[in-house]
């Protein structure tokens, strides 16, 4: 029902579950490990707390957590997600969300054939947007803490609304 064997022409090991569709492994916590003849590096580990870590080149780059996700870049290095759509055979396929030493955050596109962020969000909270931004019909904009200043427009009207008399 199990198999384990090494194949010595390739070199490769192997485990094989030939009968049922499952492997389980049980411990406090699972580490797998590669290079094991030059000093091992971790790879994975699945943690009793129920986290799993993902690893580079030993470094931590990925981790969950009951909330959702961490994503590390290196020291001193990016942290970011890369989203292929479509196998992401074409440049508008590709998208980045990344996070510098700086405190910025970015979004961007490869649809040009390199890297451009649409969007930036600096470490005081400023915003930057590479293109317009595009509000549908009968969505106001509001400026100003207790939203002081509106615009609007519908299919047919505009209008620009200030209300000195909220804050003071």
């Amino acid at each position: 029902d199990l198999k384990i064997y090494h194949q010595s022409s390739v070199p490769v090991n192997y485990i094989d579950a030939l009968l049922g569709n499952d492997i389980n492994i049980r411990s406090r916590n699972i580490r797998l490990q590669t290079n094991a003849n030059i000093g091992a590096k971790s790879a994975l580990n699945c943690l009793q707390s129920g986290a799993v870590e993902l690893f580079h080149n030993d470094v931590k780059t990925f981790e969950t957590e009951d909330n959702g996700i961490y994503v590390y870049g290196p020291d001193g290095g990016l942290a970011q997600i890369l989203l292929y759509a479509d196998r992401g055979d074409d440049g508008p396929d590709k998208w980045r969300i990344q996070s510098d030493t700086s405190g910025n955050f970015k979004v961007g596109n490869f649809s040009t054939g390199s890297w451009v962020d649409g969007f930036n969000l600096d470490g005081s909270n400023n915003a930057t947007f590479e293109g317009y931004v595009h509000l549908k019909d009968s969505q106001p904009l509001y400026i100003g803490n207790s939203n002081d200043l509106s615009l609007f427009h519908d299919a047919t009207d505009c209008r620009i609304r200030y209300n000195h008399a909220v804050g003071s």
